[in-house]
């Protein structure tokens, strides 16, 4: 496997699997990240990095939270988390592949793109502090994987063909090329944006992979 290039990641019935995981979800309206404080604890759910809570749909207590700075000027669609061992492990695998120290240390999420959804050119790149063998350390995510779990015609992921020329395409105004189960991994400082201009819905499963800041 290599950096900008699609592979096979994911079979048909994994991808349908994972979909099917997020009908018992909460679907929430996805938000542009928040600055972190040295609290921020992964295991709280959305517990100090969110404003509205709302109601999970599993268990029908108010879990969840909305994320906070949701613009639909900046980027618009939904998502959940995935809290499962088997993909959690996958994907965890994968960016082993790249750099043996990555830790998964945020949960994945599926996202769900309608048509005319999108999110503007960006980067994934974060950093946070959280304790780390009883000290407060500093992470920051390195790689990016989007999995394409129900493609359509005239959405995905875009990159600048002038950093990325060799990454397959017809030209520079559609997305990468991703059929459904395939992934593709990516620098969290690299620009990229996604948008549907297809009509029906585009559906992806994307992570980080984040190490202690060198």
């Amino acid at each position: 496997m290599e950096l900008y290039k699609p592979f096979d990641f994911l079979t048909a019935d994994e991808c349908q699997e994972v979909i099917q995981y997020s009908k018992t979800q909460t679907l929430l309206n996805s938000g542009v990240s928040n600055d972190r404080t040295v609290n921020y604890n992964h295991s709280l759910i959305y517990e100090n990095n969110g404003d509205v809570w709302v109601k999970d749909k599993a268990t029908g207590k108010k879990k969840y939270r909305e994320p906070s700075h949701v613009d639909d000027e900046y980027r618009k669609s939904r998502q959940c988390p995935i809290h499962d061992k088997k993909y959690n492990k996958k994907i965890l695998d994968l960016f082993k592949t790249f750099d043996k120290k990555l830790v998964v240390d945020e949960p994945p999420h599926i996202i769900f793109y309608e048509p005319g959804d999108f999110f503007h050119w960006h980067t994934d790149h974060l950093t946070w502090k959280r304790r780390h063998w009883f000290r407060l350390r500093e992470f920051e995510r390195v790689l990016s994987v989007t999995v394409e779990l129900q493609p359509e015609t005239n959405a995905g992921l875009y990159f600048d063909y002038r950093r990325h020329p060799h990454i397959p395409r017809t030209h520079d105004y559609r997305p990468v090329p991703l059929k459904q189960g395939q992934a593709i991994v990516f620098t969290c400082t690299d620009m990229h944006r996604v948008a549907n201009d297809g009509k029906q819905t585009r559906i992806s499963l994307v992570a980080s992979g984040s190490s202690l800041v060198k």
